[in-house]
């Protein structure tokens, strides 16, 4: 499972514009949080949204004379494959200081300029607007009207827009199947795609809705159903009011989805939240629901004054690809996601079913609630739900050791990622446009980790209950009622407690912490042990990337003293104390920085302070050092060996001490080094390297063996799903002739009718049927190709068939090819060339045979692209470009001849990039 996958939801990641130097960064926070009180205000308190949806029917929802007026924008949009709302837009304000300007935010809406009109609640006089103008770069519009408001005075403002939902990835469409949204989207941005709203997202206030829609669809909002009026197929809903809800959360979705509510709940219960989805995966919520419960049960319990939404809604729709849209009480999961089944899915699936629910419900008690609507406190929203929801998943699922994989899964990514990327949290804004462009990438990623390393700096219940506080006291306010930045209300709250706490103890979080959020890399920390005095000099490596005031908390164990319940600071490296001394240790005992991961940062120890550590780590005493400390120590060293700071000799004596290590976190690192060394794998010259870890997985296997048992810990059936994997990829002999075993007595139980419940699990089939193929004689291989005549696992079967390493029976699956129907003969072709390719026997034989096994209309060209993406060498390269510019086959040989280029300067690189340290 891979706890980044499932928050960074994202494909392309987005860096934001850096400060032109350290002094502009230093000083960001402040300029970002300080509150100016002189700016103009317009204080919305009432808004109602009346949205009418053109889906099915147009005229029928709209009076004749109003489509006829926006005809030519509905047919140009139909024509995109656009479906298109009409909505009016009201709102009651008032004003601080005397203007006559309204700037709205608005994206991707025609404003109706003729219907836009102020009327004063005072004396009922009606402003009309002089001009309007349009910025695209600040998705804003500035209406001026002929008029001054004045403060004291109520006005309210009507706007009548027109706009489209998008054929995007935020709808469902499947045969007779729908489900339309108009949702805030990410943060903001998509508000003005739905309504004109105040260019002021920082402020709350109420909203009301009014839906019109043609079609057979059931609405779902913020808040409950007020009424519904039926007039033929057209319904009008008005939904009760949300109060005190920022813009970019109000959201409506159409569905024709079942509330199955029911099916979990009794009729008599007190039901705070309703299930939507369809009512076939009802048999698979069982789980979910149970997640559901005991996700606002511990945030009650933990964040005892904190107010839920009164109505909740989980709509859980197939296909959806979730792009972290968050709306308050109206909670959207992709199906596939949050269903569950023990006997089809992997307890590793079950964790991220549960983190996923668990961090949608942490953000209606927090993030969505807090704080400013989007810039500066966004962060510490995003950090703390996700954070909450990792909690969460450790009380309801306790073996799943969900805590520790965040460390090496998430932290461990996030400082991989800040190896290449700006990471600070907070991040000038400039324009509007920019907002999307800096959350998916920090906040996702380094926010949870920061929380994390705040609450290791803070006793346990100082930060709880500062949090708990915290909510208490800013949950749905403005922001323009705080004087600061959410981090420095919260840091507030969290001293207040502890000076209550602890009055002997006081601590300036802030002149501590604040250099953290403008920090655009993390720090490393180099520790280096004396022979002479047995002293050690710990020291912050001198960086222009690191603020000049940054503070680092540092934690430590040595040999003698190794209490991982006092994680607490016992130092912190100053601007005016940049180094530690420790001269309580003697010469030939370790010293371990950074006790369990608690801080952002990597260690780098001299070679005197490496050999305590190794020595120690290859005794039967290992496990005094954490697994999350073993974990970062084999993170950091591969690292350092990457940058060149470290040889691959004492890499391999490090990672060898893992033969004795059976624990899953203690592995992980080493498991993503063998994903990020993958692409070197194929290369001869990975044979020292691939020989290493085949030896450490063999003895790993002996020890936790090949079979999964019903005593097993769940972090140990991960642990070897990952190490049998890893060793039949590096060509393990032993791992292919247990895959084969497994894999014939598989078949034997299918042939005698054994149920596939009792068969080998659904997770072990791929490993099994691949691996076990590979030695397999031709009876067992002829057995499985006759499984592919099923349509339900016929391309997962042609893709294993592949798998053999026996040139014979490639060259009869080849020669099969020409009885098989199109679509299984380009499944079937594409796993040959992307498996057997480098095989050279295999090679020869394909362009040998070129002619007689490419059928008509199949793309020639693209065939031997194919090939050539999946060779690793310049004597195959060679083979190829022969083949093609001797062979007469192919009237233009410069595309390929192109493509042979640079896939051999990729292959030179790949291999000069890995040699250089390995």
């Amino acid at each position: 499972m891979e706890l980044l996958k499932l928050f960074l939801n994202i494909s392309l990641i987005f860096v934001v514009k850096a400060a032109t130097d350290n002094d502009s960064m230093n000083n960001l926070y402040s300029e970002i949080c300080m509150h100016s009180t002189n700016r103009q205000l317009i204080k919305p308190f009432d808004n109602h949204i009346e949205l009418m949806l053109f889906i099915e029917n147009f005229i029928n929802v709209i009076s004749p004379d109003t489509y006829k007026s926006y005809k030519s924008y509905i047919d140009e949009q139909q024509a995109k494959n656009n479906s298109v709302f009409y909505g009016i837009f009201t709102s009651r304000f008032g004003v601080s200081n005397k203007t006559n300007i309204i700037r709205l935010n608005v994206l991707n809406l025609k404003i109706d300029e003729t219907k836009t009109k102020v009327i004063s609640l005072t004396n009922f006089k009606v402003i009309e607007p002089k001009t309007y103008t349009y910025d695209n770069k600040t998705q804003t519009v500035v209406i001026t009207f002929v008029d001054d408001f004045l403060p004291l005075n109520i006005y309210r403002l009507k706007i009548n827009f027109i706009g489209t939902m998008i054929h995007t990835n935020k709808h469902w469409r499947r045969n007779l199947n729908k489900v339309w949204l108009i949702t805030p989207g990410f943060y903001g941005t998509e508000t003005r795609q739905m309504f004109p709203y105040w260019d002021k997202l920082d402020i709350k206030s109420n909203f009301s809705i009014t839906i019109w829609y043609h079609g057979n669809y059931k609405a779902i909002s913020n808040t409950e159903i007020k009424v519904i009026y039926e007039e033929n197929d057209k319904k009008i809903i008005d939904f009760n009011t949300v109060v005190n809800i920022s813009s970019h959360l109000v959201a409506v979705v159409l569905v024709n989805l079942h509330n199955i509510t029911d099916e979990f709940y009794d009729a008599d219960e007190n039901q705070i939240f309703n299930i939507w989805g369809r009512r076939k995966i009802v048999p698979f919520l069982e789980t979910m629901s149970s997640v559901i419960i005991d996700s606002i049960n511990n945030l009650r319990n933990s964040l005892s004054k904190t107010q839920l939404s009164p109505n909740m809604n989980f709509v859980i729709i197939p296909g959806f690809l979730d792009e972290n849209v968050e709306s308050r009480g109206l909670i959207l999961y992709n199906e596939a996601d949050v269903v569950y089944d023990d006997e089809l899915y992997s307890f590793a699936h079950n964790i991220t079913m549960a983190c996923t629910v668990a961090r949608k419900i942490a953000h209606q008690f927090f993030g969505n609630t807090i704080g400013r609507a989007w810039g500066s406190d966004l962060w510490i929203n995003e950090g703390i739900a996700t954070f909450l929801a990792m909690k969460i998943v450790n009380e309801i699922l306790p073996d799943s050791k969900i805590l520790d994989l965040f460390v090496v899964q998430f932290q461990h990514e996030a400082l991989r990622l800040n190896d290449y990327y700006d990471m600070p949290l907070v991040s000038k804004v400039n324009e509007s446009s920019e907002i999307n462009s800096i959350f998916p990438f920090t906040y996702y990623v380094k926010a949870p980790v920061f929380i994390r390393m705040l609450s290791q700096i803070i006793s346990k219940n100082v930060f709880m209950l500062g949090l708990s506080r915290y909510i208490s006291l800013y949950q749905d306010k403005s922001y323009i009622y705080t004087s600061n930045c959410a981090f420095d209300e919260f840091l507030n709250t969290i001293q207040q407690i502890q000076k209550t706490m602890y009055k002997n103890r006081p601590t300036d979080y802030k002149t501590k912490l604040d250099s953290w959020l403008t920090q655009k890399r993390y720090p490393v920390l180099h520790v280096t042990q004396s022979y002479i005095n047995n002293t050690i000099e710990l020291q912050k490596d001198v960086n222009e990337s690191y603020p000049k005031n940054l503070w680092i908390p540092v934690t430590y164990i040595t040999q003698n003293s190794h209490d991982y319940n006092k994680p607490l600071p016992k130092h912190w490296l100053t601007p005016h104390e940049p180094i530690l001394y420790e001269t309580d240790i003697e010469s030939k005992h370790w010293i371990v920085v950074n006790v369990q991961q608690a801080g952002f940062y990597r260690v780098k120890y001299d070679t005197k302070s490496w050999e305590n550590i190794l020595k120690y780590l290859h005794s039967s005493q290992f496990y005094n050092i954490h697994h999350l400390n073993r974990a970062q120590l084999i993170d950091d060293a591969y690292y350092f060996l990457s940058k060149g700071e470290l040889d691959f000799n004492f890499f391999k004596k490090l990672t060898f001490y893992l033969t004795n290590d059976n624990n899953y976190i203690s592995w992980y690192p080493l498991i993503k080094i063998m994903e990020q060394l993958s692409g070197f794998f194929p290369f001869p010259e990975s044979t020292e390297v691939k020989k290493h870890f085949r030896t450490i997985l063999k003895d790993l296997l002996k020890f936790i063996g090949y079979v999964e048992s019903d005593a097993d810990f769940d972090v140990t059936m991960n642990l070897r799903q990952e190490a049998a994997k890893w060793e039949c990829i590096l060509g393990s002999f032993t791992c292919k002739i247990v895959a084969t075993v497994q894999l014939f007595s598989d078949l034997d139980a299918k042939h005698n009718f054994v149920s596939e419940h009792d068969r080998i699990w659904p997770w072990w089939k791929e490993w099994t049927y691949c691996n076990g193929l590979k030695r397999a004689n031709y009876t067992i291989w002829i057995d499985v190709f006759n499984l592919a005549e099923p349509e339900k696992e016929m391309e997962r079967i042609l893709d294993f068939l592949a798998c053999s390493e026996k040139y014979n029976i490639i060259t009869d699956y080849i020669n099969r090819l020409k009885h098989l129907n199109k679509r299984k003969y380009i499944i079937a072709f594409h796993s040959i060339i992307a498996r057997q390719s480098k095989n050279n026997d295999v090679l020869d034989y394909i362009l040998k045979n070129f002619v007689r096994l490419i059928r008509r209309k199949i793309n020639k060209i693209a065939i031997i692209a194919n090939i050539i993406n999946y060779v690793y060498s310049k004597e195959q390269l060679d083979k190829i470009s022969n083949f093609v510019n001797n062979s007469g086959f192919f009237y233009d040989t410069s595309y390929i001849n192109q493509k042979i280029k640079t896939r051999l300067s990729e292959i030179n690189k790949q291999v000069d990039y890995f040699k250089r340290f390995l």
